[in-house]
């Protein structure tokens, strides 16, 4: 699966755009490597997102068939890391 559609039908990121543009601009990365948004993602895959308020580092574990909102999304990887960072500093 792609990693854009990935990451929108766990709800992650709630567009498809938004997705590709934080790829695009290298807010994603998929095993320690930039992630491209048309880069295919698989169980056991480690991805990291810097967003704006929050930074995630994840591993996959099931591919969704569906999407999900972000709270029914948890079923489809382990959170590793969940840290909060000020947008102001």
């Amino acid at each position: 699966m792609r990693l854009d559609i990935f990451l929108k039908r766990v709800g992650l990121i709630k567009q498809r755009s938004v997705a590709k543009q934080l790829c695009k601009h290298g807010h994603v990365k998929v095993n320690g490597r930039i992630g491209k948004a048309g880069r295919q993602v698989e169980p056991g895959d480690t991805v990291e997102l810097d967003l704006y308020r929050e930074r995630l580092e994840l591993r996959i574990t099931a591919m969704p068939k569906r999407n999900h909102k972000r709270s029914g999304g948890t079923h489809f990887y382990d959170l590793l890391r969940h840290e909060y960072k000020d947008p102001y500093l």
